[in-house]
Order: C-alpha cells, then structure tokens, then sequence
C-alpha cells in the first residue's frame, strides 16, 4: 500500500471550478488543470522578492513586468497569480492592460501559513507554472531557494526558469547555467536623462510671465499663512482606485514623489481631505502655522510611520484666503479630552506627545474638514516652495502663484 502525502494547501481557482492539491514539496503533473481552451495553453508564474510600498520607485521592476507581458503570446498564454504574492495587483491590471487570460489563485489556509519552509503563494506559482519569469530576488532569499529547489527537482527542472540579468549573481555557478536571461528592449531604448515624472501629464501656464512674489510672502510674514507640505503617496491618490493606481504605474504616468504630488496639487487645484493618521476617520487637510523658514530645521524621518515631517515641497496659503472654511487649531489633548469633546469637533482632535517619539504639539497643526479649491484664490494668496533651485524653473510653469527656494 503507498502511503499517501498530507497535503501542505489547497489551491482553489477563482476563474474556473478546479481546486488542486499541491504537496509540501512541488505537485504532480497530474495535479494540472486544463487551460482555458484546453491543449496548446502555456500556464506562466511573474514571481518577485518583496517589493517596495512606493511602488512607482520600482522602476526596474516595473520595466521588466511592461516588457515581459507585452512579449507573451496572448492566444496561447495564460498568466498565473496569487494575491499574496509580490507585486500580484499589478500583474492583474498588466494582464488586463496586454490582453492576456490570467487565473488567480486562492489559498486555502491562514495568512503567513509556510510550506516546506517558503511562502505557500510563491511555492504554489512554481508548483503549478510551466513557465517561470523571475523579475527580482534578493540574495539568499526565498526566490532564490525557490529557483533552485524547482531546477534540483527531476519532475520540475524541464520548466524552463527566466531570470532578470541582475538576479543571476544571486544563484550558485552551477544554477547560473541552468536559467535563462529574460531582455529587457525598455532599458535599451531608455533616455538616460528622463527624470522621474516626465510621463505625467500636469498643464502649463501658456504665458512666460511668472507672477512675482508677494512683499508680505510668507518667508517675510509668516504669521500670515499657514502651510500644507506634500509627501510621497505610497499607495493611491486620494480618491484614486487601486486598479487605476495600477495602471498608471504600467502606463509610466505615475510620479508619487513629494514633487510628483505638488505638481498634481498644482494640476488639479485641489487639496484633498485625507483620513490618513486621524482618529475617528474624519477627512481633513492639514495645515502648519510653523514657520517656513524652520522647515529645513525640523524635518525629520519618522520611523514608526516611514515618512518624513516638513518636507520641503508644498504651498503656503493666507490664512486670510481660507475665511470661508471651518478653518480651526488642532485640539491636543488626552484621550479624556477626545471623549469630551463632541462629535462635530473630533475632527480637530490630536493627540499630545511632547519630549517623544514625535511631537506633536510642535507641530502647531490647523484643519479644514473637507477638500479645499485652489482655484478660488486669488494670484496673490498662495505660494508655492520647493526643495531646489533647479526645481523652481520646473514647478513655475505649471503654477499660477509664484514659486520659490525653501531657505
């Protein structure tokens, strides 16, 4: 009698009615679903390291996903994920973008459950591929371990197995030999002088008349305005959905950077109420009556959040421009002090660090709860800073309120 194996997971298709088990070490060709029209399909895994949150900073990766669809044969292909892998949302809306059939995979089992020592998603892709395209590894890492556990195997090792060129000094010499390259045409076509950005579409100003700075500008009257930084957006707009996120970063029309977020401020007029960090979930637009002159002084990483404070691009706007909205100084306090105040003031609540991991009260935080237009103010009630002299010719055209050099 053959002992049977306890199966690691099962995989259960969301696209058709096939569930799959798939051993602790890889499965059985038996264990292969049809493909979508049956004989002639190629079942391919896009597999990836753990990614960075600002996904628009993965430009190589990004590159390497752009070509590797566009090379797959659309009527013969279909293009395995799974969503706890690296990068899955992307290859989703790539997939839809190029055309190509895909079948999503879900794991019948808790988050962070492992197989064979390696993460069930990522160990489940190889199992069931007939094709294996590895965009990024990390030395020593999973993907690496999964690379050669998949050419060690005498079921598996005939599956061909593309590397990126920079991944190949993570394998051992003797697997080195054994992958293929996968080419990248968008590395050899690409202008070494683009600047991230380039690719986004932001209107300029059709006049070279700049407007000029005000005599009471921020810098001269601080007490006067009040300022709103921009910082990277690791994830969406406010707003935007994932999906479009997705795309943009596939159509290279996705600049996140603290200027890529100016200049769509700039664009869209609009400051948008964010409920990010606030407690209750209330949307809101901050301000800071802190000095612009002190930014470069007090901008610092916050670890615990993974951003800096103060960054040095933004608007600063009269406070004066901003009577019409419910334009209020935070209330710092005690979570005795959130329990008193009443619903319709919460939104103004923060919470009092001083001496610690940040603080708060020094930051000198104003709110307006909801969206605020741009497009409302006057020539003379906003001015716009940035981080480089370079950057005030690149940011000015695209705004209508003068820009200048954060000192």
């Amino acid at each position: 009698m053959v002992q049977q194996a306890t199966p690691a997971f099962e995989l259960k298709s969301a696209d058709t009615a096939d569930a799959v088990s798939v051993l602790s070490h890889w499965a059985s060709s038996a264990c292969q679903p049809a493909g979508p029209s049956g004989a002639g399909w190629r079942r391919v895994a896009v597999v990836s390291s753990r990614l960075s949150k600002r996904l628009d900073q993965e430009t190589r990766w990004l590159s390497r996903l752009r070509s590797t669809l566009a090379a797959l044969p659309t009527d013969s292909t279909q293009v395995l994920i799974c969503q706890r892998t690296a990068g899955a949302d992307v290859l989703t809306a790539g997939c839809d973008l190029f055309g190509l059939s895909r079948l999503t995979l879900q794991l019948g089992q808790k988050p962070g459950q492992r197989a064979a020592g390696l993460p069930a998603a990522d160990l489940a892709l190889f199992a069931m591929a007939d094709e294996i395209r590895v965009l990024k590894c990390r030395p020593q890492g999973n993907m690496v371990r999964l690379i050669e556990m998949h050419l060690n195997d005498p079921r598996r090792h005939r599956k061909p197995v593309y590397v990126a060129p920079e991944c190949l000094p993570c394998l051992s010499p003797e697997h080195q030999l054994r992958v293929r390259l996968l080419e990248d045409p968008e590395e050899l076509q690409r202008d070494s002088a683009a600047q991230p950005g380039d690719g986004m579409a932001v209107p300029r100003m059709m006049s070279t008349a700049f407007p000029a700075l005000p005599e009471d500008h921020p810098l001269v009257c601080p007490d006067d305005w009040l300022c709103h930084w921009t910082r990277p957006a690791a994830g969406p707009w406010p707003g935007e959905t994932r999906q479009h996120y997705c795309e943009s970063l596939l159509r290279n029309h996705c600049d996140h950077s603290a200027r890529g977020t100016l200049l769509r401020i700039l664009a869209e007029q609009r400051l948008r109420a964010s409920r990010l960090a606030i407690r209750g979930g209330h949307p809101v637009v901050s301000f800071t009556a802190v000095p612009l002159s002190d930014f470069r002084r007090r901008r610092v990483f916050r670890g615990h959040r993974q951003r800096y404070d103060f960054e040095p691009w933004g608007l600063a706007i009269r406070r004066s421009a901003l009577g019409s909205y419910d334009l209020r100084p935070v209330c710092y306090g005690s979570d005795d002090t959130w329990k008193s105040l009443s619903a319709a003031d919460q939104p103004w609540y923060q919470k009092a660090t001083q001496d610690g991991v940040t603080d708060t009260v020094a930051e000198q935080e104003w709110r307006i709860p909801q969206d605020v237009d741009l497009s409302l103010l006057n020539p003379n009630d906003a001015v716009v800073f940035v981080d480089s002299a370079a950057a005030v010719d690149t940011v000015q055209p695209h705004s209508r309120w003068p820009v200048l050099l954060l000192p």
